[in-house]
């Protein structure tokens, strides 16, 4: 998977994927590191790459979006919806905003197993 895949991805929960977009590509990429971090510590075996144990898996760099990353394709979908989680709790003063972003969350969590 690609953080751009998970980026459009996510951009699809959020309904943002019209330019000029509501979040930015960095904002959301700060959102994937985090995912990706959460997933570490929810299913401590995607820590693991090529047999040996990471402390967490970091995205590629900025400019590679389009470049792999060491994570199961099977978590791409709780990865885009705990990014649009992220984003929708930080625009959570919207009272719908905050309801969606904890039906991502709930859903984000259950994917992770």
């Amino acid at each position: 998977m690609t953080v751009e895949t998970i980026r459009n991805r996510a951009r699809q929960i959020l309904e943002d994927t019209v330019n000029p977009y509501r979040w930015e590509d960095a904002e959301l990429r700060e959102h994937l590191q985090t995912a990706v971090r959460r997933l570490n510590t929810r299913v401590p075996a995607t820590r693991y790459v090529a047999g040996v144990v990471q402390d967490y898996i970091s995205l590629p760099a900025e400019p590679e979006d389009d470049t792999e990353f060491p994570v199961d394709d099977r978590y791409a979908e709780a990865l885009a919806l705990y990014v649009a989680y992220l984003a929708y709790f930080n625009d959570a003063t919207d009272t719908v905003n905050n309801e969606r972003a904890s039906s991502c969350l709930a859903r984000a969590e259950s994917l992770m197993i």
